[in-house]
C-alpha cells in the first residue's frame, strides 16, 4: 500500500532573497504577503479627470437607447461558439442555432 505524503511548502525565498527556513516562517510569511498584496492604498481623486470622462449628450443618448435586433445577434455571433457563462449554461452555440426560436427572448434580456 502506497502512503501519500502531504505535500507542504518547508522553504521559501522572498523577492529580497531572505530564506523562510520553516513552516513557521513560511506561514508567516505567507501571511505577510498576502495582507500586503490585499491592502487597501489611499489615493488622492483628481476632479478634473472627471471630465474627461464625461459622455456628451448624444453618446448619452446612444447609450440610454435599447439594442436593435441586429446588434444582439451581431455580438451574440462575436462570443466564441464553445463559450457559457457557467458550467450548468448553454453555450454560445446553442443561442446560435436555436436563434429563430430565442431572439425575441435574448432581445428581452437585452432590454
Amino acid at each position: 500500500m502506497r502512503v501519500k505524503k502531504k505535500k507542504r511548502v518547508e522553504r521559501m525565498v522572498l523577492d529580497d532573497g531572505q530564506l523562510l527556513g520553516s513552516s513557521e516562517e513560511v506561514h508567516e510569511g505567507a501571511v505577510q504577503f498576502f495582507q500586503h498584496l490585499l491592502m487597501a492604498y489611499s489615493v488622492e481623486n483628481d476632479d478634473s479627470t472627471l471630465e474627461l470622462m464625461l459622455p456628451s449628450v448624444q453618446e448619452n443618448e446612444e447609450l440610454c437607447t435599447m439594442p436593435s435586433i441586429e446588434e444582439v445577434k451581431a455580438t451574440l455571433w462575436s462570443i466564441p461558439s464553445d463559450s457559457s457563462l457557467g458550467p450548468n449554461v448553454f453555450s454560445t452555440s446553442c443561442f446560435i442555432l436555436a436563434w429563430d426560436i430565442v431572439k425575441d427572448d435574448i432581445l428581452g434580456m437585452a432590454k
